[in-house]
């Protein structure tokens, strides 16, 4: 079974307060019009802690933490 996707836990409302903003935040105002957003980035509504979880989860697949595999990576 693939990994499954942040998009896919994704809930409507749903936010990670750490990451909101504080109110509307203003390009600066030497930045070039053509590297403005014509839209809002699409990005996953999902809290702090599913974030979190899924982070650790894509991790543990990349660099598994089972014992088994740390003896045969030290071994002589």
């Amino acid at each position: 079974m693939p990994p499954e996707l942040i998009f896919e836990r994704a809930c409507p409302g749903r936010r990670a307060r750490a990451q909101a903003p504080a109110g509307e935040i203003a390009a600066p105002a030497d930045l070039p019009a053509e590297l403005l957003r014509k839209q809002d980035a699409r990005l996953p509504e999902v809290s702090e802690l599913d974030v979190v979880r899924h982070s650790t989860r894509r991790s543990q697949l990349n660099f598994p933490s089972t014992p088994t595999v740390i003896r045969w990576a030290l071994a002589p």
